[in-house]
């Protein structure tokens, strides 16, 4: 199903945080040596939820968004990862699946960005930020192999 409202793809990025969020928090049960990276990582999701809603909340309402403007070619199935933590899995599998989610997230966030740059600057700009902190937890899940 594509993602071709303002609203659709506000709660499609509220789904990829969440997912994360709640990924990163099983993580730091599971490798409790890592586990202040792990739950650092959730924290940022809450954070970042928090900035999109916020802005999209100053900026706009769900009339305006659904009647002026759409979104093309966004479809939730390409930007998901499945992660499944399991006790058979270990830390260099887990991180794999962690960095291969960051890398879908931040594919999402740049062509949602680029989408919304046009007419909606302020939520195009947190979501521009939202995809540098994505980048830089990929990058940091990469030095934990």
């Amino acid at each position: 199903m594509e993602l071709n409202t303002v609203s659709a793809m506000m709660g499609f990025a509220k789904k990829l945080e969440d997912d994360a969020t709640r990924a990163y928090e099983q993580f730091a049960e599971k490798y409790p040596d890592k586990k202040e990276i792990f739950l650092a990582f959730a924290k940022e999701g809450e954070k970042n939820k928090t900035q999109f809603s916020r802005v999209y909340q100053e900026i706009i309402t769900d009339q305006f968004v659904e009647a002026c403007f759409s979104c093309k070619g966004i479809f939730p199935e390409d930007y998901e990862a499945k992660i499944e933590i399991t006790t058979t899995t270990n830390l260099a599998k887990d991180l794999s699946s962690a960095i291969e989610m960051e890398d879908k997230a931040v594919k999402f966030y740049r062509i949602a960005t680029e989408q919304l740059k046009t007419l909606l600057k302020d939520i195009s700009r947190a979501f521009e930020k939202i995809t540098k902190i994505r980048e830089d937890r990929g990058s940091k899940l990469k030095s934990l192999r």
